[in-house]
């Protein structure tokens, strides 16, 4: 736009020069055509000079917080380059892509981009465009590179409780899950009260008897291990909203009965004769099995609308429900989901 005014310009100058014959208004004339011609030049220069890309392949974040992207520019020309502009398109599974305008100004510039659903999101530089010095004209620059962002649940937990316990209060629901326990803990001395014992384990008959805290200490217990199938044949058209509620789910639900002091034993099938499993006893090999469902999104699309895959035991679906011997025990919504969790007791 500023080049087809500064050529107006240089017009509108002829214009007066030749009918004035004024040699000063010809000059300038000449001098801005003159400029418009290099600038026209240097910028077919820094196109050629100019690229840039993605620094990383793949990245992992956090749903609800600003995934920084790496991107790397690089400039192999003398002269000075204006103005850096790239289009990039970003895109979850099953959505329609998105476009975004970014101005590069640095050698590593920092894309931050908001993370709104888990699963995989896919960037990809369209095309970028440089400027010359005195902003012009533009001319495309050389692209390349797509990221994959692993985007994985804010940290949330179900609560669990131990069977027996499960509190009184409006509104909660309590689910009592099948556990395997190969043994309690046993009785083996009453101490004295440290700082940091829990106040469970308070003997409030012996402390009153002795005018001291006194404590039951006994054997540590052996944790409990719930089985849980994954259904991913469940549910037709899913969507990339649906996978999102599944992936904070089964992450609560994971995270609940790791801080529950159980473990969880994941079974999961692609199709009739394939089958998977992993067990999940700390939040790292939470975020192994989210990082592995991010990558198997073609996978849930191919085997999705099957017929469920859902028998004996506990099983979760990609329909959201939670079943337990084929029986509904708690169902899921894509919209109040996060509501949901908050009133769901697990107990064991």
């Amino acid at each position: 736009m500023k080049g087809l005014l500064l050529l107006a310009a240089a017009g509108f100058t002829w214009y007066l020069a030749g009918m004035y014959h004024l040699f000063s208004l010809m000059a300038l004339a000449v001098t801005e055509l003159l400029i418009l011609a290099a600038m026209f030049v240097v910028s077919r220069f820094l196109g050629r000079r100019f690229r840039a890309r993605f620094s990383r392949e793949f990245l992992v974040a956090e749903k609800g917080r600003e995934a920084e992207c790496p991107v790397k520019t690089e400039y192999t020309g003398r002269f000075p380059p204006g103005r850096c502009r790239l289009r990039v398109e970003c895109r979850y599974w099953q959505e329609e892509p998105q476009l975004r305008k970014v101005p590069v100004g640095k050698a590593e510039e920092r894309l931050s981009l908001q993370a709104a659903w888990c699963g995989m999101l896919h960037l990809r530089l369209l095309r970028g465009t440089v400027t010359d010095p005195l902003d012009l004209f533009r001319s495309r620059i050389r692209t390349g590179g797509e990221l994959r962002i692993a985007v994985l649940p804010p940290p949330r937990a179900v609560r669990v409780e131990a069977a027996g316990s499960f509190p009184e209060r409006p509104g909660a629901e309590g689910i009592l899950l099948p556990a395997q326990k190969n043994g309690e803990g046993e009785f083996r001395q009453i101490r004295e009260y440290a700082p940091g014992d829990p106040s469970r384990r308070i003997h409030w008959k012996q402390s009153a008897r002795n005018d001291r805290l006194l404590v039951r200490e006994c054997q540590p217990e052996e944790e409990k291990t719930v089985l849980l199938h994954l259904d991913l044949q469940s549910g037709e058209h899913v969507t990339a909203r649906r996978l999102d509620a599944f992936m904070e789910i089964l992450s609560a639900v994971l995270n609940g009965l790791i801080e529950g002091q159980a473990s969880v034993q994941l079974v999961w099938k692609k199709g009739r004769k394939e089958a998977y499993s992993q067990r999940a006893d700390n939040r790292e090999a939470v975020q192994e099995i989210l990082l592995w469902l991010c990558g198997r999104e073609e996978d849930i699309k191919e085997i999705s609308g099957a017929p469920a895959l859902c028998g004996q035991g506990l099983w979760l679906g990609l329909d959201l429900r939670l079943t337990l011997n084929g029986k509904e025990l708690f169902a899921f919504s894509e919209e109040g989901y996060a509501e949901e969790l908050e009133r769901l007791v697990l107990c064991l």
